[in-house]
């Protein structure tokens, strides 16, 4: 329900600002509902894509143009990604690309439904990323924050393994504010993980030496909030006055 809910609020490119309490409010404005979660989810699956421009984050919906048949595009502030393929940008003029009442992709051909999520999902960028290497990254975080709770490779499933892909998917397709990726390929994205453990253990309330807080291990890492408050320095250690 939010995927279909975000594609009548993202701009005509099927972009749209990255915020969970923005979406709650547009898709579940009378519900008790968190998107957080729901959001991560779409992230893990790979059915929309984070990404980054001038330190500003957005969201992108892929294979919009296949759901949505745009004759007029109305003029947006929101860049569109980079790894936008032909495929994204041109619409198939003559095709009805839309969304049946099972939510899944429709040709106007019966039966078609799941082939368009496939077609939809393979439309991300020209080279596929790399595999979030979940027991690798586990192991660099055991390597790096001995101090903290450690997760356990067998039991690292479900919501914590989707966030953690979630970011991994981050690292490779967000730009800095020079337009340089944070990581390329798989090596510069766990050297990219490195450094976050890195700073996590330079910091006194995240690796929990001042003793205020000790409620910091890989899942609440991989949090997209929480990974986001960590990269904006919100931890930083405060000199004494």
């Amino acid at each position: 329900m939010l995927f279909i809910g975000m594609l009548n609020f993202a701009d005509d490119n099927g972009n749209m600002r990255h915020s969970p309490k923005r979406l709650k409010m547009q898709v579940f404005p009378a519900d008790n509902i968190d998107t957080a979660p729901l959001l991560e989810e779409l992230l893990a699956q790979g059915v929309v894509v984070a990404y980054s421009v001038s330190d500003e984050h957005y969201l992108h919906l892929k294979g919009f143009k296949k759901h949505q048949v745009i004759n007029r595009p109305s003029k947006t502030d929101i860049p569109q990604p980079s790894f936008i393929e032909k495929d994204e940008t041109d619409s198939d003029e003559g095709e009805d690309h839309s969304l049946n009442a099972h939510g899944e992709v429709s040709d106007g051909r019966e039966g078609n439904g799941k082939e368009g999520i496939r077609e939809a999902k393979a439309s991300s960028s020209a080279a596929a990323l790399p595999d979030c290497p979940h027991a690798e990254l586990i192991d660099l975080f055991a390597a790096k924050l001995p101090m903290l709770p450690q997760p356990k490779p067998e039991l690292w499933s479900g919501a914590r393994a989707k966030a953690l892909k979630a970011r991994w998917v981050w690292v490779l397709t967000a730009k800095k504010r020079n337009g340089d990726r944070y990581a390329t390929d798989k090596q510069s994205a766990i050297d990219f993980f490195a450094r976050f453990f890195d700073y996590v253990s330079g910091s006194d309330f995240l690796s929990g030496r001042n003793g205020q807080w000790t409620g910091c291990d890989l899942a609440w890492l991989a949090n997209e909030t929480n990974f986001a408050k960590v990269m904006q320095g919100n931890y930083d250690n405060k000199e004494a006055a």
